[in-house]
């Protein structure tokens, strides 16, 4: 199979209706009454009967190089080569709008002999973008030569300049919304320099070091011409080329913001090399910006065929993606923050391999991948892409956080996140690589995803009672695809394993202050609950010795209240030595409960560290509270 060009000029519905009906009228006044399909890709269901039928054709057979389905409508799908064609076959319909061109390439070698007509639905370019017409164009343009314009039609499949009118503006727009999408990222992160890792003709420049917003380029590519060719149309002051291998670059180390790497990654046999090369030459708040064709399938110029799911092991050992797309070839606007026909791809998905499509169309097929992902280590991180409407990020010493907010409320917690405990944030800071923590009313997960991007923890287990603030904490997990890392209960710890009201004081995402069995606040009070909610109460040690739960080395309680009943059920959690600190936030006040909550705890063998809050609580009504940490 050739190697894939960028997809052909979209074509309208009702245009490809009438070339189907042309089509098959056409093949049916010439007899034919059976065809096979070649492509088993989204264009072949559609038309699996109609207008075949219509006009005394059937499809007996679909023709596909990766088979994923036994059939399609009923009809098989084969493997070229594993069986030979059916009796009776009249044509060979190619089935692809964007691969149209590489497919009948592949027909013809393959069945070329055998006198079975090969048909095309669509033309690969239309009359404006024949090579007559096409050289005349570009010899017009001012500053390009005969040699370089014949040089670039007669290798446009591989070699183009998008920034020239040689092909159809889907086959340009493709590629340019790749490098607009880096330049927009540059612009967000402040990005001064970039590196283009198989530059090709250098037309990324155009938009990575525009004239209005001078940055410094420098692309490789290991094609001598292409690299003349990038020289003499698009290099200048802030901008440079070099013929060399991506993966073994001149670019001095940690010297750019950005490395952007298009339709590389597959062609490189030694995939780690690269994206080393990526890493040497990033600064340590750099951005990786990559894409691949989607699970494309075999071609003798790719050595990897990427899935999101390879794609992405590909890359995490050098870098923590934070960002996948998808793209097709389309003007239709998925997301208003990023270029038509991307739209973002949620991590877990990405990393199962399944619903990848856009939220109109999940079961959609991305032609192409991209990744944004930043350099492992270095400190805090910029944000690479701007928040859904239901989201906040927040930028932290372990990079941007990613908070789903559904309301008011969880939009503060999030954004009060590095001011609100930064007690807690130290405590988080200190945990052990391979350490189980368990933050015990969790809220919506402020901490618990701090401690994930941390990346310290092995496992992360929360618990909260709320209905509300359990569905948010699954949420949170879901979109940022830690369903591995961390897990979320909807339980009340108690002293005992009971079923009793859950009295709250807010009914909502967010919502604070509600007390398990009695309504009793954290300074001792009771209160009128606004809601109360069935919830059922389990003791930690139960949760441990009956259930299984992984033993906890980092306790956090935070429960308004509860927390003597809280330790009462974890008393031979509390004395194992495997238990290595407990942060618990207290009321200082009420001297009795301090003194009761520090017997318990030195009788366990964990002694007293700080209590500590944020300087801003003094001059609230919460200036007693605060957050108790006791260690072993």
């Amino acid at each position: 199979m050739a190697k894939p060009r960028s997809p052909e000029v979209p074509i309208t519905e009702a245009m490809r209706q009438r070339i189907l009906a042309r089509t098959a009228a056409w093949l049916g006044a010439s007899g034919v009454t059976q065809i096979a399909l070649f492509g088993a890709g989204r264009h072949s269901r559609p038309i699996i009967r109609q207008p075949w039928l219509a006009h005394g054709i059937r499809v007996a057979l679909v023709l596909d190089d990766n088979p994923r389905l036994p059939s399609i409508g009923g009809v098989p799908v084969v493997r070229p080569g594993d069986a030979p064609l059916p009796d009776g076959i009249g044509a060979i319909v190619i089935s692809s709008e964007c691969y149209e061109a590489q497919l009948f390439e592949r027909a013809s070698r393959l069945f070329g002999s055998a006198g079975i007509p090969i048909v095309r639905l669509y033309t690969s370019d239309d009359a404006a973008y024949e090579a007559s017409a096409t050289l005349d164009r570009l010899r017009a343009i001012d500053g390009l030569s005969d040699a370089d314009a014949r040089w670039l039609v007669d290798n446009r499949g591989e070699r183009h300049d998008a920034t020239l009118p040689m092909l159809p503006p889907a086959r340009t727009e493709l590629h340019l919304r790749r490098y607009e999408l880096a330049a927009d990222i540059m612009a967000r992160i402040g990005a001064k320099a970039a590196a283009d890792l198989a530059c090709g003709t250098g037309y990324g420049s155009s938009l990575l070091s525009p004239p209005h917003a001078p940055r410094r380029y420098v692309g490789v590519d290991i094609d001598a011409r292409t690299i003349d060719y990038a020289r003499a149309r698009h290099a200048g002051t802030d901008r440079t080329f070099h013929c060399c291998s991506a993966v073994a670059t001149p670019i001095e180390p940690s010297s750019v913001d950005l490395v952007a790497s298009f339709e590389t990654i597959e062609h490189i046999d030694a995939t780690s090399a690269l994206v080393d090369e990526y890493a040497r030459v990033l600064k340590p708040r750099g951005v990786l910006v990559v894409s691949t064709p989607n699970k494309l399938g075999p071609t003798p110029f790719h050595v990897h065929d990427f899935g999101s799911i390879e794609f992405l092991a590909a890359l995490e050992d050098r870098f923590e993606v934070v960002e996948v797309l998808g793209q097709l070839p389309l003007d239709e606007v998925y997301d208003a923050d990023l270029p038509p026909g991307m739209w973002r791809i949620e991590l877990a998905a990405a990393r199962s391999g399944i619903n990848l499509g856009p939220a109109t169309a999940p079961a959609t097929k991305p032609d192409f991948l991209l990744a944004v992902a930043r350099k492992r280590g270095g400190g805090a991180q910029p944000i690479l892409v701007p928040a859904a409407p239901d989201e906040v990020i927040i930028e932290t010493r372990h990079g941007h956080i990613r908070f789903f907010c559904p309301n008011e409320a969880t939009r503060w917690r999030a954004r009060t996140l590095l001011t609100k405990e930064p007690e807690t944030l130290d405590w988080i800071d200190r945990f052990e690589p391979g350490d189980v923590f368990w933050d015990v009313g969790a809220s919506t997960g402020p901490y618990m995803l701090y401690a994930a991007a941390a990346g310290v923890a092995s496992k992360i287990i929360a618990f909260d009672p709320s209905p509300w603030n359990w569905w948010v904490l699954a949420e949170q997990i879901r979109r940022s695809g830690l369903g591995e890392r961390v897990l979320a209960y909807p339980l009340a710890i108690a002293d005992r394993a009971v079923a009793a009201p859950l009295h709250m004081r807010h009914a909502l995402c967010g919502g604070a202050g509600s007390s398990f069995g009695e309504p009793i606040g954290e300074f001792g009070e009771r209160f009128t609950p606004v809601f109360q909610q069935a919830a059922v109460g389990v003791p930690i040690d139960e949760l441990i010795e009956r259930f299984g739960m992984p033993f906890p080395n980092r306790l956090k309680i935070d429960v308004d209240g509860a927390e003597e009943r809280i330790i009462g059920g974890a008393t031979r959690t509390l004395r194992d030595s495997r238990l290595r600190s407990v942060v618990i936030e207290l009321d200082s006040a009420r001297k009795d409960l301090i003194e009761r909550v520090t017997r318990v705890m030195t009788d366990a063998g964990l002694r007293f560290v700080a209590k500590r809050h944020a300087e801003f609580v003094d001059s609230t009504e919460n200036a007693s509270i605060f957050n108790f940490e006791f260690s072993r």
